[in-house]
């Protein structure tokens, strides 16, 4: 059973939309997001990530965004266990 940590996927999202900057680890762990999110034609909006959206379907714990995100090993790693 994979235990999903959306609350760690939201503040990740936050945090890079506040701040900007990040240590090169969470840089890399924030680009492999992006570019698995953009797999999901509904998180796009306007050719460009649509964070509320994202937000959204990551604290209902979304059945495909999971799916999504676990198809990447470096996502899976950080974020379930």
């Amino acid at each position: 059973m994979l235990i999903c940590y959306s609350e760690n996927i939201v503040k990740l999202i936050i945090y890079s939309i506040l701040y900007g900057e990040t240590s090169m680890e969470m840089q890399n762990l924030l680009n492999d997001l992006k570019d698995v999110l953009k797999g999901d034609e509904r998180l796009i909006k306007d050719g460009k990530l649509f964070k509320n959206k994202i937000i959204e379907l990551a604290l209902q714990v979304d059945k495909e965004l999971v799916k999504l995100l676990l198809s990447n090993p470096s996502i899976k790693k950080n974020f379930f266990q």
